[in-house]
């Protein structure tokens, strides 16, 4: 017999082993490591990817490696992975939930040859909820699997593309995913209505109170698909460009005459990764807003004069400096500047070409355009009777046509940028009007039961606006917001707070048919929340390496008050903390302590224990102090030659609600002089020893 090859068999073998490697499953092998896995590699990193300091901390204080710290720090143990080039499509690494905050994804490393490009899809429940999409081509490859569901065995089909598109390889493999847990585990999305195929694949949903609850996504089904967690300020989850997300970190305030406001604005992504920290000195609130030119509009506090919520901050991206300040004071009459809350701003919308920005003033019935260069009103849009007899009465827009509309405590109000009535001269604004004065009741409130979406036209040269559509739906008390969708002719109502039988709040997700305003879709989660929007993946970013740059910390930390010596002699030593026979554990006592104090405020609480329980933390170069709302009237750094002062003397809680809240309070370091700085608390009743010390040593430049 010949041993001269066939060059048909060779081609058949060939044509077998291309079929065989698309067609194999699970043959090929996955390693699968755990978050806690790549987290202790990346202990080695810590340092090399920490901001550079100015100075040396010494201190018994406990040490925390900061968010965006850690991220980089497991950014630079995946780069040493795939440097390495130890796994390959045959035998891939995956990953689950690497950067520890985003638990239904998880990150494939391998190494080809070749350059490939590479197909990810994640087996849905049913097909329609498949979540599949394409990494451009590389060698060296970190891949994000993304839209696993949590508590589930997941399908992931990965198949490797030539430069043609072509499948060369496959491999279908799987996933297990934990369950979320505690509150996030009874997260439930119920589809009440469904009359067509509902406009978004994936839904956000975030905010709804500090109840515990993470931001998510869930797709047609009502399944969870994507979710962040760490919970936010109730109002801090706005999604932004690029698969990114502001986001607030609800621990670190400023103290207020009522709800404490959020100092640390951070941007993050969809695979859990932090990539810079914005302190906002002034506190950060409700809305944010990402412009043309990348720097940040967000919703802020004029705080001086004892107020909040009334300002507007326009910030730059890569520095953190304010670039312009708006303050609602300048720009309304003194007449309605009567309480903390007076304004309660609410949503945001800045135009960089125009240099305006649109306000919904909701405790005013009210929604404004501010020219903040010439720093003057444009108009107003309320019932002109709100505003008759004032300095802002000739600003306020003149309604047209019988069936006008008035809002009522209006959360949430945008400029459209669609032309729905083929006019050039005007202008729509659409506002979800939650439709209630309880804040700042009116005479002329219609006292309706439901609330609506508005949509208006306004001329803004003839200063006159009528109702072009109004869209009914069950009461939403507080929150919301309203997309129109005008592709699509579907109006999304976003409905954070309706109230359901036994005294249960909800939210609900409507869609409306935009011409006939019939509800074609409705889905609720029984929980409340603050907005939700459409959500789609963002792959290609996040397959993206960070960008390690060390100026990742931006902005302005409330500072220190340098103060004359105090004395400090006579300062008592706090007892131990000690739990009363009646609390099982310190959630317990402070569950009890602050309803005790809801129902009445002038329960008497132990103010030892509470300083007792006062907590340290350090982080880089700022010091975090945990304690209870108002609890001190100021906290002291005592050195040999220098003394410093944090003072909340400045605001006093004027709401219940927010008495015995527990807020982190930053204290940044760096500029203090070099010294040890023992600390005391000083409470109306004596000043107190904390027990705790800090070195500053200045580091010496070479």
């Amino acid at each position: 017999m010949s041993n001269t090859p066939n060059p048909n068999v060779s081609i058949v073998k060939k044509a077998y082993r291309k079929v065989k490697n698309i067609m194999s499953e699970n043959k090929t092998g996955v390693v699968v490591k755990s978050s806690k896995w790549i987290k202790d590699m990346s202990v080695p990193y810590d340092k090399e990817t920490q901001i550079d300091l100015d100075i040396d901390i010494v201190s018994d204080i406990e040490r925390k490696i900061s968010w965006p710290n850690l991220s980089r720090a497991i950014e630079c143990a995946i780069d040493n992975l795939l440097e390495k080039k130890k796994y390959r499509f045959k035998k891939m690494l995956v990953i689950k939930n690497p950067y520890q905050y985003a638990p239904l994804c998880a990150l494939a490393l391998f190494y080809t040859k070749k350059s490939c490009g590479v197909r990810v899809t994640v087996k849905g429940k049913t097909p329609e909820c498949d979540i599949s999409y394409t990494i451009p081509e590389d060698t060296n490859h970190r891949v994000p699997i993304m839209g696993l569901y949590a508590g589930s065995i997941n399908t992931v089909e990965m198949e490797l593309l030539n430069a043609d598109k072509k499948t060369v390889k496959r491999k279908i493999f799987q996933i297990d995913v934990p369950a979320l847990k505690g509150k996030n585990a009874k997260i439930k999305v119920k589809k009440e209505l469904s009359k067509t195929d509902f406009l978004y694949n994936l839904t956000l949903v975030y905010g709804g109170g500090d109840d515990g609850i993470y931001p998510y996504a869930f797709d047609k089904n009502g399944d969870l698909r994507f979710c962040f967690s760490i919970a936010p300020k109730t109002y801090g989850f706005q999604p932004i460009s690029n698969g990114k997300f502001l986001f607030l970190n609800k621990k670190v305030v400023r103290l207020t005459c009522t709800n404490p406001t959020v100092t640390q604005l951070y941007e993050v992504d969809q695979m859990g990764r932090f990539h810079r920290l914005y302190n906002v000195e002034k506190g950060a609130h409700h809305d944010f807003q990402e412009l043309e030119s990348g720097n940040l509009a967000v919703g802020s506090n004029a705080v001086y004069g004892a107020t909040f919520e009334d300002a507007v901050l326009i910030i730059d991206r890569n520095t953190g400096d304010v670039l312009y300040d708006i303050n609602m004071k300048d720009y309304f009459d003194p007449k309605y500047i009567d309480a903390a809350d007076w304004a309660h701003l609410n949503t945001v919308q800045c135009n960089e070409e125009e240099k305006t920005v649109l306000v919904c003033l909701r405790n005013l019935h009210t929604v404004a355009k501010i020219n903040y260069e010439k720093k003057e009103l444009v108009w107003v849009l309320c019932n002109p009777v709100f505003w008759e007899n004032t300095i802002v009465q000739d600003k306020v827009l003149t309604p047209q046509g019988e069936d006008m509309k008035w809002f009522f405590q209006a959360h949430a109000s945008y400029m459209l940028e669609e032309d729905l009535d083929g006019n050039p001269l005007t202008k729509h604004l659409i506002i979800d009007d939650n439709h209630r004065d309880r804040r700042r009741p009116v005479d002329y409130y219609d006292g309706a039961d439901s609330s609506y979406v508005n949509i208006y036209t306004i001329n803004e040269e003839e200063k006159t606006v009528s109702l072009l559509k109004s869209f009914p739906c069950k009461q939403s008390t507080i929150r919301s917001n309203a997309i129109l969708e005008l592709k699509a002719k579907r109006l999304m109502v976003m409905s954070g707070k309706t109230k359901y039988k036994g005294g249960k709040y909800k939210g609900q997700i409507i869609e409306f048919d935009y011409d006939t305003g019939e509800v074609l879709n409705r889905f609720s989660v029984n929980h409340g929340y603050y907005r939700a929007y459409e959500f789609k993946f963002a792959p290609e970013d996040m397959a993206q390496s960070l960008d390690m740059n060390k100026h990742y910390v931006l902005g302005k930390v409330y500072e220190l008050d340098v103060c004359e010596s105090v004395d400090v002699s006579s300062a008592k030593a706090l007892p131990e903390a000690v739990l009363e026979a009646t609390d099982k554990n310190e959630a317990a006592r402070s569950a009890r302590l602050k309803q005790a104090v809801i129902d009445n405020p002038d329960y008497y609480i132990d103010p030892e224990q509470d300083m007792a329980r006062i907590k340290f933390e350090i982080t880089e170069d700022v010091l975090y102090i945990t304690l209870i709302d108002h609890l001190l009237e100021k906290i002291y750094f005592v050195g040999e030659n220098h003394t410093y002062c944090r003072d909340f003397t400045d605001t006093k809680q004027e709401r219940v609600y927010f008495a015995r809240v527990n807020n982190m309070d930053p204290i940044p370091l760096k500029d203090m002089e070099e010294g040890t700085y023992e600390i005391y608390f000083k409470h109306r009743i004596g000043m107190y020893k904390s027990g705790r010390k800090i070195t500053i040593r200045k580091k010496q430049e070479i």
